[in-house]
């Protein structure tokens, strides 16, 4: 899906009733002669229900936040005029999925008021992940706009936000440190022991032994994590749904994990029984 330009209220609502371009030409001058909005002015006239004003009103907030795309909101208004639903039920309806969208905004809201990445950063990485659905920490580190630490370091982060163990504001504090005076993106001092590690792996660490063990990358790892949370599902089994991890190898790496919580491997020697040409240098 390509970014497109918000509709206009009359746009939105001419989906309702499939108005021809004569008949949007001469609404809008009727609104404007009047100087009211494209809803109020309908339903003044008895043409629209409060439904599906609201309906209007509730798609392009979301489109201006990019959190819904053109056609989607054109099929739910259509839906909502059919039905006469709420536009909340209508969105479910056509496929939305609200939490995919909702989780590139909070992500795009945290980098952009840290100034981890600049709006042309932004603009260019939401044309790739929106397109395909992809997470959207994942293309940033693709597009080399920050590297893996970075990202996971961000994750961890908002983590901690959706917990409710840090407020927004001092989100954006913490994640404004990793910017360097050039420019550049630091290793935040944090970022050597993630906190995503100690949240999402607590006590196991499967992924960082299916990192040190090179059966996946950190990206690969990155991109689980971000995709499951928002998705509810774990991030093991979103690893092999992804196609990064088999299932052979997420039970072998499981095993792996719970000999080590039981105090009968360290990571370095679990690592070695994953990935025998893999050797954990001492700490």
């Amino acid at each position: 899906m390509a970014l497109e330009s918000v509709p206009s209220t009359i746009e939105l609502l001419s989906e309702c009733f499939s108005l021809q371009p004569e008949h949007l030409a001469a609404l809008n001058l009727a609104c404007i002669e009047s100087g009211t909005e494209p809803g109020e002015y309908m339903y003044r006239q008895a043409k629209l229900s409060p439904q599906i004003i609201r309906s209007a009103i509730l798609c392009q907030l979301f489109m201006q936040e990019k959190l819904l795309p053109k056609p989607l909101a054109f099929s739910a208004m259509k839906l909502v005029s059919q039905t006469q639903c709420p536009i909340e039920d209508a969105l479910v309806k056509v496929d939305w999925d609200y939490a995919y969208y909702e989780n590139i905004r909070q992500l795009r809201d945290l980098l952009l008021q840290s100034e981890l990445i600049s709006d042309k950063q932004k603009t260019q990485a939401f044309a790739t992940c929106l397109s395909f659905q992809l997470p959207f920490l994942s293309v940033l580190v693709q597009r080399q706009v920050m590297t893996a630490d970075t990202a996971d370091y961000v994750l961890s982060i908002q983590e901690m936000v959706l917990q409710d163990l840090m407020s927004f504001e001092e989100a954006v504090d913490l994640l404004s440190r990793c910017k360097k005076p050039d420019g550049s993106l630091a290793r935040p001092e944090a970022a050597k022991k993630p906190v995503t590690r100690e949240i999402e792996f607590k006590e196991g660490r499967l992924g960082e032994l299916l990192v040190s063990s090179t059966i996946i990358t950190p990206l690969q790892l990155i991109s689980a994590v971000e995709e499951g949370r928002r998705r509810g599902i774990l991030f093991g089994e979103m690893l092999v749904i992804q196609g990064s991890l088999s299932e052979v190898d997420l039970k072998r790496a499981l095993n792996a994990q719970g000999r080590i919580e039981n105090g009968n491997l360290t990571l370095a020697e679990a690592v070695g029984k994953l990935d025998p040409r893999r050797i954990l240098p001492p700490p």
